[in-house]
């Protein structure tokens, strides 16, 4: 009986020990390093890869992103080239000069122009009367060059039979234009005519294209200019705004003189891209720190996201408000890699804390391998199809 006590109670002993031993190993167990990082890493690219397309596809177009100063833009030009409507109506050349331009609001969608605008034509009926600038905002000046004594348009008769008359226009004119692509946007400053009594039935533009041209002196502060021209439709309003007489929609003849404008790229690339990347890389380069150093860490990243938020202070000084560009969907994706190193920062702080320094300093480099293949991954994807 002795001897079989002692044998219970070695076995009950043993129980004991190995419940000890087992609760004591899982108390001292850490995960290992290796197996948080890549769990960060693979939040880290979820994240992105997420708030990428919520950015590319949520963000709204120019359609929608213009402002309540913005111009709306002309009317969808459709129906058939000039050449394939019928003979019958009376042909009219109708070419511009542009003297000048000035005051280009991206935000207002805006610009002064300053031109000349002259018809040719055969026949009695003058379509200097009926013709109207459908983007002008405001009044603008329009002043025959050929008046009688009144001031009064009188067009000249040439000696093949035509009329002849030019205009000296200026004034305000509204435009859409597309911040898609902003810093690195284009534009077309647009001025829209059409005649707003006769429809194809009766006139039909064409554009005078050997006389169409700008001023040699003409400059656009901070932008690089790409020639004047012009373009000339038809376009079918599907209405016949209530006329009985019409059956149906009716169309109107419709020209359009632009002048192509693109931001300077190596400004644009310094003014606009150069803080995103280099705030970016300097955040990147925080992780090669002492994982110890949290507090520089964090004040760090608290100056990049100043950067950033400079940055779209400015971009919303010259864009709408709303439009979604480039920029901005650069910056989105810069505060979230920005949000992931902090978190990544506050981890390697506690691994140093514990006096495991190779581990929070493997981590480090982990976070920044890949943090820096997806910011740069991404800077690709937006950046290179638009410049």
């Amino acid at each position: 009986m002795p001897w079989i006590n002692i044998t219970r109670t070695s076995k009950a002993e043993e129980r004991v020990s190995g419940t000890l031993h087992r609760r004591q190993t899982t108390l001292g167990c850490q995960p290992e390093p290796s197996r948080f990082a890549s769990f960060l890493c693979c939040i880290l690219v979820i994240v992105v890869l997420c708030g990428g397309c919520f950015v590319v596809h949520a963000g709204p177009n120019q359609e929608g992103a213009a402002s309540a100063n913005a111009i709306p833009p002309a009317p969808v030009l459709v129906g058939q080239e000039l050449q394939q409507v019928p003979a019958e109506p009376s042909e009219v050349l109708v070419g511009a000069y542009l003297y000048f331009v000035r005051n280009i609001d991206t935000r207002a969608n805006t610009f002064i122009g300053d031109f000349y605008l002259w018809f040719l034509w055969r026949g009695d009926r003058d379509p200097t009367k009926s013709f109207e600038i459908m983007n002008a905002v405001g009044a603008p000046t329009i002043k025959p060059v050929f008046a009688d004594d009144a001031g009064l348009s009188k067009p000249e008769e040439l000696p093949d039979g035509r009329f002849y008359q030019q205009f000296h226009v200026q004034g305000t004119f509204g435009c859409s234009m597309d911040f898609s692509t902003y810093p690195l946007d284009s534009h077309r400053l647009a001025i829209e005519l059409e005649d707003t009594k006769s429809t194809i039935r009766e006139i039909l533009y064409k554009v005078d294209d050997s006389s169409t041209t700008l001023h040699p002196d003409v400059r656009a502060s901070g932008w690089d200019l790409h020639g004047f021209s012009g373009r000339a439709w038809t376009v079918d309003y599907a209405s016949n705004f209530g006329d009985p007489r019409e059956q149906g929609s009716v169309r109107y003849a419709h020209i359009s003189f632009g002048l192509d404008i693109e931001r300077p790229r190596p400004s644009a690339i310094l003014e606009g891209l150069a803080p995103i990347v280099i705030s970016m890389i300097i955040g990147l380069c925080a992780l090669f720190l002492r994982s110890d150093e949290f507090g520089t860490r964090m004040a760090m990243y608290a100056t990049i996201v100043m950067t950033y938020v400079f940055v779209n202070m400015d971009i919303a000084a010259k864009v709408p408000d709303g439009a979604g560009t480039l920029l901005r969907k650069l910056t989105v994706t810069g505060f979230i890699i920005l949000a992931m190193l902090a978190l990544a920062g506050i981890r390697s702080f506690v691994l140093a804390g514990q006096d495991r320094l190779e581990a929070a300093q493997r981590f480090d480099r982990i976070c920044f391998g890949v943090a820096l293949t997806v910011f740069f991954t991404a800077c690709v994807i937006v950046v290179v199809p638009n410049y």
